[in-house]
């Protein structure tokens, strides 16, 4: 808590075990890359405390607390205020009256039939033979396995499934080994369409893998290009995809279909 301040108006804090400190003005600041001030703030380094009512308190876990129960005026209200520490070392405790610790008779009540019901039920448990012969019944109605071989299968099962690589990744493989798009498809059973949108992708992920013989032939890439550059003048929204890239149906008009989908989407890729 603060015990005093200082001639210069700084706090002087003392610490739950004694000791004194004065707090002085702290500076954080952000920097660039240069070492340069970007923004900076100062001020004190102090946490500052609050009050809370006992009510208001439940269901709270505090470190440390100062808790005065000198006032308390129902039953109950010490255990709630008390019980919010994780241990007693963080309590300080200004002061209780007669009823602070007091327990209400409803609830001491309350307390024993919880006991007896616990008791009642204990003794009217099946043995554990049985107990284990109702879990496992209950697993299997809920679509549970309790073959552990069966378990073992499946944990195997769902490791290699993790283990399987993304199929772009497997046409980047062919892409590395110096095969054709179509060559490429052909091996992998899939369409030509298909093995250029993972080129698209490897172009994002991979900028390191050259690609740059697939790129289009530089008559193609120019009237793509002046395509594209009027729709962009143009700024029809009906020609834009949601994140802000040019739908390939609106080039393939822009066209009149002189130049397909893939070639487009070929084209796209190495479009600066």
């Amino acid at each position: 808590y603060v015990a005093a301040f200082s001639d210069d108006d700084f706090p002087i804090v003392k610490t739950l075990d004694g000791r004194t400190i004065l707090a002085e003005p702290e500076e954080w600041s952000v920097q660039d890359e240069f070492g340069h001030s970007l923004a900076s703030f100062t001020q004190l380094p102090l946490r500052l405390a609050w009050a809370i009512t006992v009510h208001k308190s439940q269901g709270m876990t505090l470190d440390a607390a100062e808790i005065d129960l000198s006032h308390t005026f129902e039953k109950g209200q010490g255990y709630v205020a008390l019980s919010r520490l994780k241990s007693l070392q963080g309590l300080k405790l200004k002061g209780f009256n007669a009823i602070a610790l007091q327990v209400d008779a409803l609830a001491c009540k309350a307390d024993q039939r919880f006991l007896e019901l616990s008791t009642e039920a204990e003794n009217s448990m099946p043995d554990s033979k049985e107990m284990e012969k109702r879990a496992l019944e209950f697993l299997r109605k809920c679509g549970g396995l309790t073959d552990a071989g069966e378990i073992v299968r499946r944990r195997k099962k769902a490791r290699d499934k993790k283990r399987k690589k993304s199929t772009y990744l497997i046409s980047k493989e062919y892409i590395e080994k110096g095969l054709s798009i179509k060559e490429i498809a052909q091996e992998r059973g899939l369409s030509e369409g298909t093995i250029i949108s993972h080129i698209v992708k490897m172009k994002d992920k991979f900028p390191e893998t050259d690609l740059s013989r697939f790129r289009p032939d530089e008559a193609l890439m120019e009237k793509v290009r002046h395509a594209r550059e009027a729709l962009l003048q143009e700024n029809n929204p009906d020609n834009f995809q949601r994140d802000g890239s040019l739908t390939l149906r609106s080039l393939f008009d822009a066209l009149n279909g002189e130049v397909g989908y893939n070639e487009l989407k070929l084209c796209m890729v190495f479009m600066e």
